[in-house]
Protein backbone atom coordinates (compact mmCIF):
# COMPACT_ATOMS: atom_id res chain seq x y z
CA UNK A 1 0.00 0.00 0.00
CA UNK A 2 1.13 3.47 -0.63
CA UNK A 3 2.07 6.31 1.93
CA UNK A 4 1.75 8.62 -0.85
CA UNK A 5 -1.79 7.86 -1.61
CA UNK A 6 -3.50 8.39 1.84
CA UNK A 7 -7.23 8.98 1.14
CA UNK A 8 -7.10 6.11 -1.24
CA UNK A 9 -5.28 3.30 0.73
CA UNK A 10 -7.35 4.68 4.30
CA UNK A 11 -10.60 3.76 1.75
CA UNK A 12 -9.40 0.50 1.00
CA UNK A 13 -7.93 -0.28 4.41
CA UNK A 14 -11.20 0.78 5.98
CA UNK A 15 -12.91 -1.24 3.51
CA UNK A 16 -10.94 -4.79 4.18
CA UNK A 17 -10.76 -3.99 7.92
CA UNK A 18 -15.15 -3.68 8.21
CA UNK A 19 -14.66 -7.10 6.33
CA UNK A 20 -16.77 -5.01 3.31
CA UNK A 21 -14.95 -7.33 0.86
CA UNK A 22 -14.73 -10.80 2.18
CA UNK A 23 -17.60 -12.85 -0.37
CA UNK A 24 -17.03 -10.45 -3.01
CA UNK A 25 -16.33 -12.11 -6.64
CA UNK A 26 -13.96 -10.66 -9.24
CA UNK A 27 -16.69 -9.36 -11.75
CA UNK A 28 -14.89 -8.27 -14.44
CA UNK A 29 -11.61 -10.45 -16.20
CA UNK A 30 -9.97 -9.08 -18.85
CA UNK A 31 -6.89 -11.71 -19.83
CA UNK A 32 -3.49 -9.10 -20.91
CA UNK A 33 -5.22 -6.10 -18.86
CA UNK A 34 -6.83 -6.52 -15.35
CA UNK A 35 -8.87 -8.07 -12.98
CA UNK A 36 -11.80 -6.49 -10.98
CA UNK A 37 -13.78 -6.64 -7.85
CA UNK A 38 -15.12 -4.55 -5.06
CA UNK A 39 -18.76 -4.17 -6.32
CA UNK A 40 -21.37 -4.09 -3.99
CA UNK A 41 -22.24 -0.99 -2.02
CA UNK A 42 -23.32 1.97 -3.55
CA UNK A 43 -23.94 4.32 -0.65
CA UNK A 44 -19.97 4.49 -0.14
CA UNK A 45 -18.88 8.01 -0.34
CA UNK A 46 -16.88 8.66 -2.94
CA UNK A 47 -13.32 9.58 -2.74
CA UNK A 48 -10.73 12.17 -4.49
CA UNK A 49 -8.47 10.79 -7.01
CA UNK A 50 -4.98 11.13 -6.07
CA UNK A 51 -2.93 10.65 -9.18
CA UNK A 52 0.29 12.59 -9.81
CA UNK A 53 3.11 11.92 -11.96
CA UNK A 54 3.98 8.82 -10.09
CA UNK A 55 0.93 7.30 -10.61
CA UNK A 56 1.77 4.20 -13.14
CA UNK A 57 -0.88 1.47 -13.78
CA UNK A 58 2.22 -1.24 -14.65
CA UNK A 59 1.79 -4.90 -13.88
CA UNK A 60 0.43 -6.14 -10.12
CA UNK A 61 -0.42 -2.60 -9.42
CA UNK A 62 -3.63 -1.97 -7.46
CA UNK A 63 -5.90 0.48 -8.63
CA UNK A 64 -9.32 2.26 -7.91
CA UNK A 65 -12.20 2.14 -11.10
CA UNK A 66 -14.19 4.80 -10.57
CA UNK A 67 -16.83 6.08 -13.43
CA UNK A 68 -15.11 9.50 -13.60
CA UNK A 69 -12.99 12.18 -12.02
CA UNK A 70 -13.22 11.24 -8.24
CA UNK A 71 -15.93 9.25 -8.44
CA UNK A 72 -14.04 5.79 -6.78
CA UNK A 73 -15.37 3.96 -3.84
CA UNK A 74 -14.97 0.17 -3.62
CA UNK A 75 -14.06 -0.95 -7.11
CA UNK A 76 -10.73 -2.02 -7.49
CA UNK A 77 -8.63 -3.84 -10.19
CA UNK A 78 -5.13 -5.24 -10.57
CA UNK A 79 -3.10 -4.48 -13.66
CA UNK A 80 -2.21 -7.76 -15.34
CA UNK A 81 0.01 -6.18 -17.39
CA UNK A 82 1.78 -2.58 -17.83
CA UNK A 83 -1.37 -0.90 -18.58
CA UNK A 84 0.24 2.88 -18.50
CA UNK A 85 -0.50 4.74 -21.74
CA UNK A 86 -3.76 2.42 -22.43
CA UNK A 87 -6.75 4.60 -24.27
CA UNK A 88 -4.10 7.18 -24.73
CA UNK A 89 -2.38 9.04 -22.50
CA UNK A 90 -5.52 9.06 -20.16
CA UNK A 91 -5.07 5.48 -18.10
CA UNK A 92 -2.58 7.05 -15.87
CA UNK A 93 -4.19 10.09 -14.97
CA UNK A 94 -7.33 8.41 -14.69
CA UNK A 95 -7.66 5.68 -11.99
CA UNK A 96 -4.81 6.30 -8.54
CA UNK A 97 -2.74 3.30 -7.95
CA UNK A 98 -1.89 2.86 -4.39
CA UNK A 99 -0.83 -0.84 -3.95
CA UNK A 100 0.75 -3.66 -5.64
CA UNK A 101 0.31 -7.38 -5.37
CA UNK A 102 3.61 -8.58 -3.43
CA UNK A 103 2.58 -12.15 -2.97
CA UNK A 104 -0.11 -14.56 -4.77
CA UNK A 105 0.82 -13.13 -8.21
CA UNK A 106 0.19 -16.84 -9.99
CA UNK A 107 -3.21 -16.13 -7.74
CA UNK A 108 -4.18 -13.16 -9.63
CA UNK A 109 -2.78 -14.71 -13.12
CA UNK A 110 -4.75 -17.79 -12.79
CA UNK A 111 -7.88 -15.26 -12.17
CA UNK A 112 -7.25 -13.52 -15.00
CA UNK A 113 -7.10 -16.76 -17.41
CA UNK A 114 -10.95 -17.72 -16.58
CA UNK A 115 -13.08 -18.63 -19.04
CA UNK A 116 -15.65 -15.43 -19.59
CA UNK A 117 -19.10 -14.77 -20.96
CA UNK A 118 -20.91 -11.69 -22.11
CA UNK A 119 -21.26 -9.10 -19.51
CA UNK A 120 -24.26 -6.68 -20.73
CA UNK A 121 -22.88 -4.39 -17.63
CA UNK A 122 -19.62 -3.47 -19.74
CA UNK A 123 -20.94 -4.46 -22.73
CA UNK A 124 -18.03 -7.16 -23.34
CA UNK A 125 -17.07 -10.47 -22.65
CA UNK A 126 -15.66 -9.99 -19.21
CA UNK A 127 -17.71 -11.62 -16.70
CA UNK A 128 -16.12 -14.89 -15.21
CA UNK A 129 -18.42 -18.09 -16.32
CA UNK A 130 -18.02 -19.82 -13.14
CA UNK A 131 -17.62 -16.43 -10.14
CA UNK A 132 -14.39 -15.79 -8.54
CA UNK A 133 -15.19 -15.17 -5.03
CA UNK A 134 -12.50 -13.38 -2.95
CA UNK A 135 -12.75 -15.39 0.41
CA UNK A 136 -11.57 -12.84 2.49
CA UNK A 137 -9.49 -10.34 2.40
CA UNK A 138 -6.65 -8.54 5.09
CA UNK A 139 -4.18 -5.98 5.57
CA UNK A 140 -0.80 -7.49 6.34
CA UNK A 141 2.25 -5.20 7.74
Amino acid sequence: MRNDKPITTANFVGLVNEGYYNGTTFMRVIAGFMIQGGEGKTTEPEIQDEIGNDNVNSNMTIAMANAGPNTASTQFFINVADNNNIQGPTFDTSYTVFGQVIYGQNTVMAISNVAVQYSSIYNEYSQPVTPVTLIGAVVMP
